[in-house]
């Protein structure tokens, strides 16, 4: 795993810290913690909660949607352009750094289907402690039910709100592949690859590359496995390891008990463990600085307004004043739709 300094998986405007990339192939959290530690940077704790979430199995999710989420003026650059044209993003290609011109979407799961996912995740939970702890979950209120179900799919990736901005678009990944089949790849069918994994302290971000056939400079990567974390033929798949990254309940003398509140200046916060959660990341190819067409009307027609995920720098992935309100990007999709 090769050093890249980079920037956000989702989104190349704002530096980050260094992160690690591996070429071509999806690692799995060990072997991230493996290079980590090889290189002396710090871990997360796997707490006993945390190892037991680990153990339950994910059903692979399919991938029906996906996202791309910005921020208001450049909200208002796709509308007036009616094309998402992607940024340059630094990738290692071969060993080598290179710019690639790309548009980043990851997996949108609505809002129903995530609550599914967590019932079902907290129930796998339930048939797999002991029966001590089952019996302190059975008298727990409604409302500590719903945040210990909560807890199980809590992960930035699966979030309703965003550090890249408050306008969301969200389309069929079948739609956007049939408009960038149509428009980049002269009606043939895109090839998809595996990137590569690249991992920061608490994330793990698999990169889906998605290019014209007629293109031969990604003939290095492997295409997408039928048998590994996405695919079956005709049908996209994620089968993530980790869908949290905050463990806000203890193991405790056989029971599950909340973790305590402390004070702080900026309030009462919630104390927590921190876990690694995986993201993926499809990136559309779009060379020669060409866009992905999709017009003003479907445009609208599928965004929505979302509120920003944390406030501090070392979170948000753009300068605080590029950030509005979720009411305010409410307000400015609907002026836009009256139009």
């Amino acid at each position: 795993m090769m050093p890249l300094q980079g920037d956000d998986p989702l989104y190349p405007q704002r530096p980050r810290s260094r992160s690690l990339f591996r070429e071509g192939e999806f690692l799995e959290l060990d072997q991230v913690l493996d290079e980590f530690k090889k290189r002396g940077s710090g871990c997360p704790r796997p707490t006993p909660i945390i190892q037991m979430c680990r153990r339950l199995e994910t059903k692979p999710l399919q991938v029906v949607r996906l996202k791309h989420v910005t921020v208001r003026d450049r909200f208002m650059d796709i509308l007036e352009e009616e094309h998402i044209r992607g940024w340059d993003r630094p990738f290692l290609l071969n060993g080598e750094p290179r710019l690639l011109r790309v548009s980043c979407w990851g997996v949108h799961l609505p809002p129903p289907d995530l609550e599914n996912l967590k019932r079902r995740r907290l129930k796998k939970f339930a048939g797999a402690v002991g029966p001590e702890v089952r019996a302190s979950m059975g008298g727990l209120s409604q409302k500590k039910t719903w945040q210990l179900r909560d807890m199980m799919a809590n992960s930035p990736a699966l979030s309703p709100q965003s550090r890249y901005g408050n306008f969301q678009f969200s389309f069929r990944a079948k739609e956007l592949l049939t408009a960038y089949r149509r428009q980049l790849c002269g009606g043939k069918r895109p090839v998809l690859r595996a990137l590569g994994t690249e991992a920061y302290t608490l994330e793990v971000v698999h990169w889906i590359l998605i290019h014209s056939p007629d293109c031969r400079d990604f003939d290095h990567l492997p295409t997408l496995d039928p048998q590994g974390p996405f695919g079956r033929p005709g049908v996209i798949t994620w089968s993530p390891e980790s869908l949290s990254d905050r463990f806000t309940w203890q193991l405790s003398g056989g029971a599950l008990e909340k973790k305590p509140w402390v004070q702080s200046q900026g309030g009462p916060t919630q104390t927590h463990d921190r876990w690694l959660w995986n993201n993926a990341a499809f990136a559309f190819h779009l060379p020669g600085r060409r866009g992905l067409y999709l017009g003003r009307r479907d445009l609208l027609d599928n965004v929505e307004a979302c509120a920003r995920r944390g406030d501090s720098n070392r979170i948000l992935r753009h300068p605080q004043d590029m950030y509005v309100s979720k009411k305010e990007a409410q307000r400015l999709i609907q002026e836009q739709r009256a139009r």
